[in-house]
């Protein structure tokens, strides 16, 4: 969710809670409706949010394998630097997937 769509989804709620004060609708139905409506925004806003996140640790993820991969096939000597890089990304890659 953007934070426009949330910007927008605060407005429907002051839209809705200024509403709430149209004395020809009962008002107990109003706050009902208003916290039905505000409920499912937020589940689908924080259901989004977590898919998300999943989907973008299994990107690096998958990226950090291929690296690591092309790392373990270059030919000839390798550098401190080059295994320090690799045993990170090992590091990180188990990080990535105890998360």
């Amino acid at each position: 969710m953007s934070d426009e769509d949330f910007r927008n989804l605060i407005d429907s709620i002051h839209t809705k809670c200024w509403e709430l004060s149209e004395p020809d609708i009962c008002a107990h139905d109003k706050i009902g409706a208003v916290v039905k409506d505000v409920e499912g925004k937020l589940k689908a806003f924080f259901r989004i949010r977590r898919e998300l996140a999943r989907l973008q640790r299994a990107k690096l993820l998958g990226m950090l394998e291929i690296s690591i991969e092309l790392l373990n096939q270059r030919p000839g000597r390798r550098g401190e630097n080059i295994e320090r890089l690799k045993t990170s990304m090992i590091a990180l890659r188990a990080n990535l997937r105890s998360a």
